[in-house]
């Protein structure tokens, strides 16, 4: 008998915890500005103690395109992309051409491709593409997050992760 009424009292207790929550989180979700809504939501997680700040990171007057590492932190990359490009209107790039500058191949046959426009790829995946220096090549968005890496002259293409 002792042990159900503690049971219930802890739900009981539970539940207008959670209920209290939901108040807050409704009043979170009204506030028009996204980063001041974000920065609310953070205070009810919690995330601002853990950034060690005492008051709102964002101030009022925030534009769309004011964004502040809060705001990023712990977000994934493709999350903190999107929100960047939002930020200054950038254009989302499908895909960029270059020159082969220089070819490496490691010990495990991948290769590591410098590009006339002083980016660095390297490759992620086994499969065989023939690239010398001077070679016209166009590295588009693939899916998941990768990108494809292809001779301007032919049609096979190779798995690439940027590392600069």
């Amino acid at each position: 008998m002792m042990n159900r009424l503690v049971i219930i009292g802890l739900v009981l207790i539970w539940s207008v915890a959670v209920m209290a929550e939901d108040l807050h989180s409704e009043e979170c979700a009204s506030i028009d500005s996204d980063s001041a809504r974000l920065a609310c939501f953070d205070r009810l997680s919690g995330n601002s103690a853990v950034l060690g700040e005492t008051k709102n990171p964002v101030a009022e007057n925030n534009t769309a395109t004011d964004i502040s590492t809060v705001e990023l932190f712990g977000k994934s990359t493709a999350e903190q992309n999107r929100i960047l490009e939002q930020s200054v209107d950038a254009d989302h790039l499908k895909f960029i051409d270059a020159l082969v500058e220089q070819v490496e191949l490691n010990r495990f046959g991948k290769m590591t491709i410098a590009l006339s426009n002083q980016q660095t790829w390297k490759q992620s995946d086994s499969i065989r593409l023939h690239l010398k220096v001077g070679d016209e090549v166009r590295i588009k968005r693939a899916a998941m997050g990768s990108y494809l890496l292809q001779k301007s002259s032919g049609s096979s293409s190779i798995r690439v992760k940027r590392i600069d």
